[in-house]
């Protein structure tokens, strides 16, 4: 029984050294994080050659295994990524709204105030979806600086 035990210790230290090695050292000019404005909305690029790490014109998608070396990285971008998300389908639903109370009121005149009710609706879901578009900013700037910090060695 103990070389049983001796095993399972020997298997698990291997296994803890191999999860330190999955987070090598990296440089920060290959691996620094910046936004990058860019004509179909921003996105996020990687070091010196600016490598797109992720688009944000539509959805922004997950991205934990990248930020993985920072908890606060990742808790910020999860922040980020449900304020976008959000507020993308908010604006994607106002337009259709808004877009639906034009076609309601070019089918029917006497649909008026239906049209009218969606036009409203649709404009207020819009700008409730620009709102929480802009409230995730903050978040994503904060989770490049968290990301881009551990990069750099701490100090004492």
């Amino acid at each position: 029984m103990t070389r049983l035990s001796f095993l399972i210790l020997l298997l698990a230290s291997l296994t803890v050294s191999g999860v330190g090695a999955q987070q090598a050292t990296c440089s920060y000019d290959d691996c620094a994080l910046r936004v990058k404005r860019a004509f179909w909305g921003p996105r996020l690029v990687q070091g010196l050659d600016e490598e797109k790490v992720a688009g944000f014109a539509f959805l922004a998608p997950p991205l934990t295994d990248l930020l993985q070396r920072s908890d606060s990285a990742v808790r910020y971008y999860s922040l980020f990524r449900a304020r976008h998300n959000r507020g993308f389908w908010l604006t994607l639903g106002g337009a259709l709204l808004f877009g639906g109370s034009l076609l309601a009121y070019e089918i029917d005149r006497d649909l008026e105030g239906v049209s009218i009710g969606l036009a409203i609706g649709g404009t207020t879901a819009w700008i409730a979806g620009l709102v929480n578009i802009g409230r995730a900013q903050e978040p994503l700037s904060k989770t490049v600086w968290w990301y881009n910090r551990s990069l750099t060695p701490s100090t004492p």
